[in-house]
């Protein structure tokens, strides 16, 4: 848990973003949002988030399911500190998606209200 802490930490430093990148990062973080671990699950999204700045980490996470990881894992997981991070989380890589498209992934999410209290379209 602290590495996640620490990662958080440095991780508005473009080389550091391009250098946990280039060691496969993305993957292991959509797997991790999709687990049953309420704090890992609240950091990856948190991480998710914080590189979807860079278009291209976008992509790859967008390229690597990143919106079935996270729709998923907020059905999974009852801790609201977490679904509120993944809904963050969707919420910055919506830009990569037409607006009907993410309309209708919020709307399976069993957080309507989250969904209404950070998101209206």
């Amino acid at each position: 848990m602290e590495a996640f802490y620490l990662l958080l930490n440095v991780l508005p430093r473009l080389e550091v973003k391009e250098a946990i990148v280039n060691a496969g990062i993305i993957p292991l973080l959509i797997k991790l949002v999709a687990g049953d671990n309420s704090v890992l699950v609240r950091q990856a999204s948190q991480t998710l988030k914080s590189l979807c700045e860079v278009p291209e980490y976008r992509r790859m996470a967008v390229d690597g399911m990143v919106f079935e990881a996270l729709t998923t894992g907020m059905q999974q997981i009852t801790d609201n500190a977490s679904r509120v991070a993944m809904a963050e989380a969707i919420g910055r890589y919506k830009r990569t998606i037409k607006r009907h498209v993410c309309i209708a992934i919020l709307t399976l999410s069993t957080m309507d209200n989250v969904y209404r209290r950070f998101y209206t379209f």
